[in-house]
Formats: structure tokens, sequence, C-alpha cells
């Protein structure tokens, strides 16, 4: 399982599990804590980051917006049916 947070997550208690923020959410998560991996930005991520989340049997999205300059074009490859997606007025499990 990972955790993936942006910009609209202002606050999360992170347990010590692998995760990442998405560029514009940098800052949102405590880079010092146990299981923080780091900027995922496909590509453009530091070795192992992407792979981690990709790999990801789950991975929870918290406040996180896909667009086309975070994910160099939409080139992201998270499977549907393994995200738990969290918004502010709304969740979504496919699976």
């Amino acid at each position: 399982m990972t955790l993936l947070a942006d910009f609209l997550a202002a606050r999360w208690q992170q347990q010590a599990i692998p995760c990442a923020t998405l560029l514009m959410g940098k800052g949102v998560l405590d880079e010092q804590q146990p299981g923080y991996v780091g900027t995922y930005a496909v590509a453009g991520s530091e070795c192992g980051v992407s792979e981690l989340i990709e790999q990801a049997d789950m991975t929870i999205c918290v406040g996180v917006r896909f667009t086309d300059t975070l994910t160099a074009g939409f080139t992201h490859n998270l499977p549907v049916a393994q995200l738990i997606d969290i918004q502010p007025f709304a969740a979504s499990v496919v699976g």
C-alpha cells in the first residue's frame, strides 16, 4: 500500500507506509517521516519513486488532481482498480 498526496490535502497523519507527493503538493507531508519516498513526477521522479508508487497493490490518493504538467502529459500508470481516491467532498473506491 502507498499513499499519494497532493495540494488539496492540507494535513495527513501518515503512518510508516510508503508515501509521496506530487509537485504541487510538495510540503504537504513531512519529508522527514518514515515512509516518505519523494515526489511522484512520473518520468521526472527520482530513481525508484515512480516504480514504488505504480507497482503498489493499492494507492490512497488524498486531494490529488492528475494534470498534464504534474504527470508529464498523463504518462502515469496507476491502475484505477487499485486506487482509493479521497477528495474534500467525496471519496471513491473502484475494485
